[in-house]
């Protein structure tokens, strides 16, 4: 038994003849250049930006160290028990951070790589500082280790600026470390003086006893 064709059916085979697709792919084509003026336009704006906003705005570039904390000798291990209770890394580094960001360490720096001249020139050194802050990451934590980071418009001086943020932490590092001694140095010394009037005392009152 067959199924009648409806005329709808019939008259969707006769518009997929070749001739039929040739003349949609022909009617297709002529609506594409009515908008390929559009096209073109997009297509010149696309690369034009493609080029231009690289100039327009300048590339920033990032720097970055990570420097390790070590104590020669724990205050912890030659004093004991009888010690104060030392500095917990965490406050340590971030006591290490704020010498960083301080007026006085930042200051040198800003004026030996000339940082932020419009800002300094217009608004004063206290805005430069504040800039170089916002630019600059000191990441601390519970560990032994401190990141640095720099950003800026040169590859060059954002290396070099790094480099002297790096450098003077050391040197900040290397302060507290001559501190820590010296506080320890100070502890052994009274706790010898301590010890040596009890052992005099000691043997005052032996001596009374013989």
């Amino acid at each position: 038994m067959q199924t009648p064709v409806s005329s709808e059916s019939q008259e969707e085979r006769r518009q997929l003849t070749p001739r039929a697709l040739i003349k949609r792919t022909l009617q297709i084509a002529r609506r594409a250049l009515l908008y390929w003026p559009a096209l073109a336009v997009a297509a010149t704006l696309a690369i034009g930006a493609f080029f231009l906003v690289p100039k327009l705005i300048p590339p920033v570039y990032e720097s970055g160290t990570v420097l390790l904390y070590r104590e020669v000798i724990q205050a912890d291990t030659l004093l004991g028990s009888n010690s104060t209770p030392s500095e917990s890394k965490r406050a340590r580094n971030m006591r290490l951070r704020e010498m960083l960001l301080s007026r006085s360490n930042l200051k040198p720096i800003i004026e030996k790589y000339q940082l932020y001249p419009k800002t300094v020139e217009s608004q004063g050194m206290v805005e430069g500082l504040e800039e170089m802050r916002l630019n600059t990451k000191c990441q601390v934590g519970e560990g032994d280790t401190v990141t640095i980071t720099y950003q800026g418009d040169s590859a060059e001086t954002v290396f070099e600026v790094t480099k002297a943020l790096a450098d003077s932490m050391v040197e900040q590092a290397r302060k507290y470390r001559a501190e820590e001694a010296e506080g320890t140095q100070n502890f052994l010394q009274a706790q010898l003086e301590t010890t040596g009037k009890e052992l005099k005392a000691q043997e005052q009152a032996l001596a009374k006893f013989l």
